[in-house]
């Protein structure tokens, strides 16, 4: 009796774990194929993954697990793939380099 529970439970943990290990499959399919840059964060902002994409948009080797967001950005703007910031640098170099008009007396 006992015997016969053990492995009708052992079968079916068995299958669970194939089913995982395909969904897995799938799940890895996809990141790996899309053309779209991916990273996941959990619940506290930390990343859970990102795809080869997001590591060749931004020039990352690699993105450890929980690093938050703010880290990221950091990052990004120290290696200068953050557009916004290159721009708003490159509009206050033009603004330091424009001649100051004088302003009207009134």
């Amino acid at each position: 009796m006992i015997d016969k529970v053990v492995t009708e439970r052992t079968a079916d943990l068995q299958a669970r774990e194939q089913e995982l290990l395909n969904q897995n499959l799938l799940f890895n399919a996809a990141l790996t194929n899309m053309s779209q840059g991916l990273v996941m964060f959990d619940a506290e902002g930390r990343v859970i993954i990102c795809n080869q994409r997001y590591l060749d948009m931004y020039g990352h080797t690699h993105v450890q697990p929980g690093r938050t967001l703010a880290e990221l950005l950091r990052q990004r703007v120290e290696t200068g793939s953050f557009a916004a910031i290159r721009w708003r640098m490159r509009r206050q170099s033009l603004r330091a380099q424009r001649p100051q008009r004088p302003r009207p007396v009134s």
